[in-house]
């Protein structure tokens, strides 16, 4: 049971000596009877000093979108103000 929403996920700093990103965010799955349940995944998105923050958090929107097999919704481009 996918989520309909879409998630960003969180990205912290985490390590004593060697400090490196971590995301973390929730993957929603089904029961084989049809109960849905959700897991947190935590994942390190590598080195402090080899990405920054931005860069952390744009490696975690991409590892959601793999996990979860869904796209953030695109805006329609035939929309106007005018």
């Amino acid at each position: 049971m996918p989520r309909t929403k879409y998630q960003r996920g969180s990205v912290e700093l985490t390590g004593t000596r060697v400090k490196k990103w971590r995301g973390q965010f929730r993957v929603y799955l089904q029961h084989p009877d049809g109960r849905p349940t959700s897991r947190r995944r935590k994942v390190i998105l590598g080195l402090k000093s080899e990405m920054t923050k931005g860069q952390a958090r744009q490696k975690l929107a991409d590892t959601i979108q793999q996990e979860s097999g869904t796209e953030r919704p695109r805006p329609d481009s035939s929309v106007t103000f005018g």
